[in-house]
C-alpha cells in the first residue's frame, strides 16, 4: 500500500457496470487481467483490438463490404469502452446524394461511427461501438440502434439543408460577402486577405487559373455548411466540392478542395498552399503570436514545415523572402502599424530555422544544413540539392573539402569585426604576383561560376571553387595580410571579402564541422 495526496490505494476495484456492481478484491499482480475479463473488463488494449475486428469482419461479411480505413477514429472507439461491442445501423439512402465527405464527416465526428462502403461507393449503414456487450434484451438493443440512427438523421438532415441552400449561392457572391468578415481583429477582413493571395500567386504563376484559385479560395467559409459550425473541418474541401457544381474546371476545383492539405497532390493547390500560409504566418508575428518552444497556439511550425515540403516535393523553384516581403507591404496598405523590417527578419529566421531541420531530417548533419541554410533559405528546393552535393564533395575528396572549410574559417576570423568603407580593388596596389593571380583567376572564373548556380550545376560549381584552393593557398602562404602599408591591407582585405563572397554565393563554408 501507499498513499497520492489523500488517496489510499488497495486491491479493490469493480467490474463492468452492466455485471454487477459489487467490488471485486484483486488476490495479486499476476492474476489481474483474468479477474477483470472474468467480469467483463478487457484491460488490455491488444485484447480489446483483436475482438474489436474479429466482430467487425463478421459484420461486414454478411455485407459484402468494407469500411473507409480509420486508424485514429478506431483508436478512439477502442479507449472509450471496456469491452467494445459492435452495432451496424442505417440511414435513409435519400442522404447518399450528399457529397461523401459531408456523410463521413457527419458520421465521424459526432457519432464516431465508421462508414461503410462496397467498390468505393458509399452505403447506407454505418457501424459503432457500444459498451454493451453482455446485453441480450432484443427490444433494449434496437433502442440503442434507433437512438444513433435518430441522431444520423438529424445531423444528415441539416447537412441537406445546408448543402441545397448554397447551391443557390454562386462562390463569386460569397467573395463579396467576405468584405463584411474580419479575418483577424486588427489586419483587415476576409477579403483583404484574398485580395493578398491573389497578388502573391501571381508572384508564382501569372495566369488566369491560379488568379482564380485564390480568388475564390475562403468563399466556401461563408457558406451554411462551413459557416454555422456543424462541418466546419471540411472548410477547403467544400470550395471544391461547390465548384464542381458550379462546373469550375477541374485545375481550380482539386486546388480548393486540396489547399488545407499537408502536401496537396496538384501544382495549383501547391501554390495556394504555399501563398496562404505565407500569409498566416506573416499575420501571427504581426501580431506577436510568436512560436516559442513549445508555445505555437497557431500551429505555425507545422504551416512552415507544410510550405518547405511542398515546395521541395513539387520542385518549385520559389523565393520566400520575395513573398514574405510582398505580403508584408500589402498589410502596410491596410494601414496597420508594424515595423517591416523587424517582421520581416524575424520570420525569415523562423522559415531558415524549420528549413535547417528539415534538412537534417533528409539524413544531412546539422553544420552543413546551417552552412547551407544561412545563405539561400529562402529557396528550399535550391537548398537541399546544394547539400546533396556538398555532402558528396564531403565523402568523395574530404582532403579538398577539409581544406576549404579550413581556408573559410581563416578567412572568417580575418575579416571578423573588420568594416570596409568599399569593396573596390585597386590593382595598382597589387604588389605581390599572389594577389595579382588570385584577383585574376577569380574574375576569370566568377562568370561561369555564377552560371553553373543559376542552371543548379552544384558540382560544377563546387568544382570552380575548388579550383582556387591552390591560388588561395599560395596567397595565404605568401602574402602578408596585414601590411603596415594601410592602403596595402585595406586592399588586400578587400581581396580576402571579395574570394569570401564567392565561396558565399555557395553556402557559408565556415559552418562546416571537420
Amino acid at each position: 500500500k501507499f498513499k497520492i495526496d489523500s488517496i489510499i490505494t488497495n486491491n479493490i476495484t469493480y467490474p463492468h457496470r452492466d455485471k454487477s456492481f459489487k467490488p471485486i478484491r484483486i488476490k495479486d499482480a499476476q492474476s489481474y487481467f483474468d479477474i477483470l475479463r472474468k467480469n467483463g473488463v478487457i484491460s488490455l488494449y491488444e485484447e480489446r483490438e483483436k475482438l474489436f475486428y474479429q466482430n467487425l469482419e463478421k459484420i461486414l461479411r454478411k455485407l459484402d463490404a468494407q469500411i473507409i480505413e480509420d486508424k485514429e477514429l478506431i483508436f478512439e472507439m477502442l479507449n472509450i469502452c471496456e469491452y467494445p461491442s459492435l452495432l451496424l445501423c442505417e440511414f435513409e439512402k435519400d442522404y447518399l446524394s450528399l457529397p461523401r465527405e459531408v456523410i463521413i464527416t457527419g458520421l465521424r465526428n459526432y457519432l464516431h461511427a465508421l462508414t461503410v462502403i462496397k467498390k468505393n461507393e458509399l452505403l447506407p449503414y454505418f457501424i459503432v461501438v457500444t459498451n454493451k456487450p453482455f446485453l441480450k434484451n432484443k427490444r433494449a438493443i434496437q433502442e440503442i440502434k434507433t437512438w444513433y440512427e435518430k441522431a444520423c438523421q438529424a445531423r444528415l438532415e441539416d447537412a441537406k439543408y445546408y448543402f441545397n441552400e448554397d447551391l443557390k449561392k454562386p462562390l463569386e457572391e460569397l467573395v463579396e460577402e467576405e468584405k463584411k468578415v474580419i479575418w483577424i481583429e486588427g489586419l483587415g477582413s476576409l477579403y483583404d486577405k484574398t485580395e493578398r493571395l491573389v497578388f502573391l500567386i501571381g508572384m508564382i504563376s501569372n495566369d488566369e487559373y491560379a488568379k482564380k484559385i485564390a480568388y475564390l479560395s475562403k468563399a466556401d467559409l461563408l457558406t451554411n455548411m462551413v459557416r454555422e459550425k456543424e462541418f466546419t473541418s471540411l472548410q477547403g474541401k467544400m470550395g471544391g466540392i461547390y465548384a464542381r457544381y458550379f462546373n469550375y474546371p477541374t485545375i481550380i476545383c482539386d486546388a480548393l478542395y486540396e489547399q488545407y492539405e499537408n502536401l496537396p497532390k496538384t501544382l495549383y493547390g501547391a501554390y495556394l498552399t504555399i501563398v496562404d500560409r505565407i500569409d498566416n504566418i506573416n499575420a501571427s508575428f504581426i501580431k506577436g503570436a510568436i512560436p516559442k518552444g513549445s508555445y505555437d497556439p497557431f500551429g505555425l511550425k507545422k504551416q512552415a514545415d507544410n510550405i518547405i515540403n511542398t515546395i521541395v516535393h513539387h520542385n518549385l523553384d520559389i523565393n520566400l523572402e520575395e513573398l514574405i516581403s510582398a505580403d508584408l507591404e500589402l498589410f502596410l496598405k491596410l494601414n496597420i502599424n508594424f515595423d517591416k523590417e523587424k517582421i520581416k527578419k524575424e520570420v525569415s529566421s523562423f522559415l531558415k530555422e524549420r528549413l535547417e531541420l528539415y534538412i537534417q531530417e533528409k539524413g544531412y548533419s546539422y553544420d552543413i544544413a546551417r552552412a547551407i541554410t544561412k545563405i539561400i533559405w529562402f529557396n528550399p528546393k535550391k537548398a537541399l540539392k546544394r547539400c546533396e552535393y556538398l555532402k558528396k564533395l564531403k565523402e568523395e575528396k574530404k582532403e579538398d573539402y577539409e581544406k576549404i572549410v579550413i581556408g573559410q574559417k581563416r578567412v572568417r576570423n580575418i575579416l571578423k569585426g573588420i568594416v570596409l568603407e568599399d569593396l573596390n580593388i585597386n590593382e595598382n596596389l597589387l604588389v605581390k604576383e599572389e594577389e595579382k593571380e588570385l584577383l585574376k583567376y577569380s574574375k576569370e572564373i566568377l562568370k561561369d561560376y555564377e552560371e553553373a548556380l543559376n542552371n543548379e550545376n552544384y558540382e560544377k560549381a563546387l568544382n570552380y571553387l575548388l579550383s582556387l584552393r591552390l591560388h588561395i593557398d599560395k596567397f595565404f602562404d605568401n602574402v602578408f595580410v596585414m601590411d603596415e602599408d594601410l592602403n596595402i591591407r585595406n586592399n588586400r582585405l578587400k581581396i580576402v571579402k571579395f574570394i569570401k563572397d564567392i565561396f558565399d554565393k555557395y553556402c557559408d563554408f565556415s559552418e562546416c564541422v571537420i
